[in-house]
């Protein structure tokens, strides 16, 4: 399995979850700033400090997803857009 079908494995497990979380607007797979790796973006309409949110708000870093019984772990980054957006294809 590539890289691109076990992070859009992990949007759609995902997605749900990270859309309720406070401030969350979208998300999205997309090369991830830093490694250049393929994840999930998660934008948010602006970053809040940890320590200011209920746990259940937070984003976590990674996330695994099971393909075919074999676990995938998926790296998440929370991306501040500043208010409502619209995504692109990839």
């Amino acid at each position: 399995m590539d890289e691109e079908q076990v992070a859009r494995a992990a949007l759609e497990r995902f997605h749900d979850e990270l859309m309720a979380k406070q401030n969350v607007v979208g998300a999205g797979v997309r090369k991830l700033p830093d490694r250049g790796e393929l994840g999930v973006a998660v934008y948010v309409s602006h970053k809040v400090e940890a320590g200011k949110l209920d746990a259940g708000d937070l984003i976590p870093d990674t996330v695994t997803v099971e393909i075919a019984g074999k676990p995938h772990t998926v790296r998440l980054k929370v991306i501040d857009v500043g208010g409502p957006f619209e995504a692109e294809e990839l």
